[in-house]
């Protein structure tokens, strides 16, 4: 008998390099059963300059070796790059960029099963309660409903998820790690 590996044709989503998920891609792009490629928003030359931590970032780590991986020229050129990429999973590391949107209703347009990677907490999200709330529930709701699955990265991560009507089936536990 003649076995023939699956091909998983992965594309996954995310802002720019971060050192505790390189070692996970690296990870993947080594599985045999599998095509990786990272799609960057932002381009990091000389390093990444974080507004949250006020300071410029640089990382002491490799963060582009052992996989493959694009940066975006522009915000909506996601569709092309997926268009051409032809995957058959997505993951999609928030949901905060007009790029994450359009890569989500490509995956929802092509029936391309999509997964969402996400950090936030529930106990910073009931604190958010405004006007926006009235459009911000509903839309994230629909948004993980037709998503394939959650991965989150700790209880308050997956307290969230849950409030948002995620049923555990469709909840991964997928914490960040760095490689020492």
């Amino acid at each position: 008998m003649n076995y023939q590996v699956v091909k998983y044709r992965l594309a996954i989503l995310t802002s720019h390099p971060i050192q505790y998920q390189a070692p996970l891609f690296r990870k993947l792009a080594a599985a045999p059963e599998a095509e990786l490629l990272v799609i960057f928003r932002k381009k990091l030359q000389g390093g990444y300059f974080d507004k949250e931590f006020d300071r410029k970032i640089v990382w002491d780590v490799p963060l582009l070796n052992g996989y493959r991986s694009i940066f975006l020229n522009f915000p909506w050129s996601v569709g092309s790059v997926l268009r051409k990429e032809k995957p058959n999973v997505l993951i999609v590391y928030g949901w905060n960029a007009f790029s994450n949107w359009q890569a989500i209703w490509f995956a929802v347009c092509r029936k391309i099963p999509f997964f969402i990677y996400g950090e936030s907490p529930l106990n910073q999200e009931i604190l958010k309660k405004n006007i926006l709330w009235l459009f911000r529930k509903p839309l994230l709701r629909f948004l993980f409903r037709k998503a394939a699955g959650c991965f989150y990265i700790g209880e308050e991560n997956r307290k969230f998820y849950e409030h948002f009507g995620v049923p555990r089936g469709k909840l991964f536990f997928t914490p960040y790690a760095v490689e020492n």
